[in-house]
């Protein structure tokens, strides 16, 4: 459009947009003094209020700049968009979301992940510690909440499925997938087991993201077995967003959102003005520090005394505490007492399942904390708040933060260096604890291996732990064949990575000897899974290790098979554990089922299965009301697990080949039933009109030029 002064004529319409509450009397005034001006021209004023109605008639806006969702109180704000029920079920993400809308940039990386979850409802975020995945996450779950979703975090893979309601939208976010400190193979096994469940379950409603260390995303691409999933789950290249790619103008609008809401005085506003461009071109830029020098460094140590530093010293400060974030939380950790790094050891520990409970860290203080250094957990905590640890209060309890990241990775260190904290330490352990001692892609560039275990010493110590915890009744063999397998994987990949000899000894000879001890004591109870690991660390093992009896094991289970064949529900998690611990003995101990009692209960329970299947089988009209969707696709997963429960059963070896032909006639009808089935579902889908009303490929359109001047956009600090 050309101006008055191009044309000659006046503009048709002149319209005024401000935050201000504008009152009848207001709106009437400011059209008085216009028309005063420009007599023919229509005004539109749009004041505070106008404007937030037309943001609430708009949420991509929203979505495509969140930074306005910082604009008003969040837990009003979300009141108006939300039921109670979506409230409480998102309770964590919005307490998580609260600090970090005021300051967040909305970078590259956020308009990229945002556009795979809009094509695969999916999306891993990736980078170093301290670059900001775990905000963009917990940002794209709020925009998400102010239209009406709900979030809901998860630890584990139980909590998505717990969780799952078809009729709702959710956002689902699991923080530090593959391990919060070290690469956590068991958390990764049991995801993947549920992924053909979960993924199954993403749709235009129903979104998953993921955050991962970039070294533990490595580690985890080679153990991640996608393989039976190709028809749901894409490439992890086609879903994998690098958070850690910022352009200087991202870094420059970091700074300044930070900057913009700390309460500086105007001598420290000028010291950003005059120091921003060092500031964003520092190597060790990322958004955690950048928050830390504002709130700490800039607020606390230079405010108070910038009338008596120089430029000089100012500058050197600001550039010592952006290259080495720690550096003061290190010497701070030195000078405090005893207790005080024993309740962080805890928090550490606490940590490798997640955001620590206040209530958990206590029980982990009091349980490794030397009794010449205990001091009262309310005292220590309040002294190391702010300094080290953060709380929150939710209905669920308080729940503590760390205050940088880094300072897990600092404390994990400052416990290997000092033998009497190690020591002491490795004697009075978790089953965590263990599992951190013996771990690898630890540290912020996963170079750190079996941090706690220096000498034989630490490794005797851990042993001994270790056979005590295995005595309590934890999975102790479970954590440590995990780490094992993990090392043994990358050791093959790379070979400057070794295996050290001594934790052969203490998962070979310590713990299974330990395990081969108790079991034969009947003092040891298996499951499936132990059992399972037990065979596969036995089959690495040089050294001979006798095998144990599963006969307690067995009859358990086969007499809940039993029941749940012959009950009137055919739900294949009651039986499926029967199949799995069938198929563990005939490839590992197969004298064992043709044993003169253990054979015809096999006998039996495989007559069932067939005379179960047969009922079933014949069982294929299926009837759902409405189009069922969501019931359609429970029926799905139900008839391929049957398959694949049938299928394991017929490979069995010492089957008579027309009982094992049979099986496999019953899990193919399983298998056909299920293709029907899901056709049946994908074409209720295709037919249903996407609700979204945005176009999530074409969100890059909202990013800025990176055009930019670093004075404009400090200008109106």
């Amino acid at each position: 459009m050309r101006s008055e002064k191009e044309t000659g004529l006046p503009p048709t319409f002149y319209t005024l947009l401000t935050n201000a509450v504008l009152f009848p009397a207001t709106r009437d005034e400011i059209i008085r003094l216009i028309k005063g001006v420009l007599p023919n021209t229509n005004v539109i004023s749009q004041g505070g209020g106008d404007i937030c109605a037309l943001l609430d008639l708009n949420p991509k806006v929203v979505r495509a700049f969140p930074q306005i969702l910082g604009l008003r109180n969040l837990q009003d704000l979300l009141s108006e968009r939300l039921n109670a029920d979506i409230l409480a079920r998102s309770e964590t993400a919005i307490k998580e979301a609260e600090d970090l809308v005021r300051v967040f940039v909305p970078t590259a990386a956020y308009y990229d992940a945002l556009s795979k979850l809009g094509k695969y409802f999916f999306v891993i975020l990736e980078g170093m510690p301290e670059m900001g995945k775990t905000t963009i996450g917990r940002i794209i779950s709020l925009t998400k909440m102010n239209d009406g979703w709900s979030a809901i975090e998860c630890r584990s893979s139980d909590d998505f499925l717990k969780s799952y309601r078809y009729e709702d939208k959710q956002v689902f976010f699991a923080d530090d997938f593959f391990g919060r400190i070290t690469y956590d193979p068991g958390r990764v096994s049991k995801w993947q087991d549920d992924l053909p469940h979960i993924f199954r379950r993403l749709d235009s409603n129903h979104w998953l993201i993921f955050t991962s260390r970039i070294h533990l995303l490595k580690i985890a691409k080679d153990s991640l077995d996608v393989s039976g999933l190709n028809d749901i789950f894409p490439k992890l290249s086609e879903v994998t967003v690098d958070a850690g790619s910022l352009t200087e103008r991202e870094k420059a609008l970091i700074l300044y959102r930070h900057a913009k809401t700390a309460d500086f005085s105007t001598q420290v506003k000028n010291v950003v003005r005059r120091e921003a461009s060092k500031i964003i071109g520092n190597t060790y830029f990322t958004p955690e520090r950048i928050k830390r020098l504002v709130r700490q460094v800039l607020l606390h140590e230079i405010q108070p005394h910038v009338d008596t530093l120089s430029v000089g010293l100012i500058a050197q400060i600001i550039q010592t505490s952006l290259s080495s974030p720690t550096i003061s939380m290190r010497r701070t950790f030195e000078a405090i007492a005893a207790a005080h790094r024993w309740l962080l050891f805890a928090m550490v520990e606490a940590s490798s399942l997640g955001t620590p409970n206040l209530e958990d860290v206590r029980r982990r203080y009091e349980a490794i904390c030397p009794e010449e250094d205990l001091q009262p957990f309310d005292l220590i905590i309040d002294e190391l708040s702010e300094a080290f640890v953060n709380r929150s209060q939710s209905e669920a309890g308080t729940k503590l933060y760390w205050m940088h990241p880094s300072a897990m990775d600092m404390v994990v260190e400052a416990f290997a260096q000092d033998e009497r904290l190690r020591r002491h330490y490795l004697s009075h352990c978790s089953a965590q604890g263990i599992a951190l001692a013996t771990s690898i892609g630890g540290g912020t560039r996963g170079a750190r291996e079996v941090p706690l275990l220096l000498n034989e010493e630490d490794w005797r110590l851990c042993a001994e732990r270790a056979k005590e915890l295995l005595e309590l009744g934890y999975a102790v063999l479970r954590i440590l064949f995990d780490n094992y397998r993990a090392i043994l994987i990358e050791s093959r990949k790379d070979s400057s990575v070794q295996i050290p000899e001594r934790y052969s000894r203490l998962l070979f000879d310590d713990v299974i000897g330990k395990i081969v001890d108790l079991a034969q004591a009947g003092q040891y109870e298996w499951t499936v899974l132990e059992l399972e690991m037990f065979y596969s660390a036995r089959a690495l093992s040089q050294r001979y290790i006798p095998t144990v009896n599963p006969s307690q094991l067995f009859n358990e289970i086969s007499k809940a098979t039993k029941g749940a064949l012959e009950s009137s529900s055919f739900d294949p998690s009651d039986f499926d554990e029967f199949q799995q611990l069938a198929a563990l003995l005939d490839q590992n101990d197969p004298t064992f089922l043709v044993k003169p009692n253990i054979k015809p209960i096999v006998s039996d329970l495989i007559d069932l299965y067939i005379k179960r299947g047969i009922d079933e089988a014949e069982n294929d009209n299926y009837y759902f009301d409405n189009d069922d969707v969501e019931a359609i696709e429970r029926e799905v997963g139900k008839l391929e697990e049957l398959s694949a429960i049938y299928e394991g059963l017929s490979k069995l070896s010492f089957l008579r080949k027309e009982v094992s032909n049979e099986l496999k006639q019953h899990a193919d009808t399983f298998q056909n039933q299920a293709f029907q089935l899901a056709d049946l579902a994908k074409e209720i889908r295709e037919n249903t009109p996407d609700p979204s009303d945005y176009d999530y490929h074409d969100i890059g359109a909202a990013k800025s030029s990176e055009r930019f001047s670093i004075s404009d956009i400090f200008s109106d600090l």
